[in-house]
């Protein structure tokens, strides 16, 4: 059961007060659809802060940033203090611990603070 939302994105509804949408990015735009539901579905998008260590230069940083931009899924990156990063992340398609392997596979540790 969906619908087109004001930007032309399809709406898909999981339950009536929350419908999951498709084809959008996380405050792309500020229409909402026929029903009154924002396009902008930022309930579906969860925030985590993550603690890595051996990140301490920004040429690091930047390195385990480009990974985590890389990954399907990853809304935005923000960082942190040294050696911190904070990531809102698609939890229909990613795990803390995608996250957490992704930065892995770049040579740090890392963990959820």
């Amino acid at each position: 059961m969906g619908g087109a939302g004001g930007c032309g994105v399809k709406v898909e509804a999981m339950s009536a007060r929350a419908p999951r949408l498709s084809g959008l990015e996380p405050r792309a735009c500020d229409q909402f659809d026929a029903r009154g539901w924002s396009n902008q579905y930022t309930w579906a998008v969860n925030r985590v802060l993550l603690g890595i260590r051996g990140m301490e230069r920004s040429e690091q940083a930047e390195k385990v940033m480009m990974a985590l931009r890389r990954v399907d899924g990853v809304a935005s990156i923000r960082p942190g203090d040294t050696g911190q990063l904070e990531v809102e992340y698609d939890p229909y398609k990613l795990t803390v611990m995608d996250l957490i392997r992704t930065v892995r596979e770049q040579g740090f540790l890392a963990g959820m603070l």
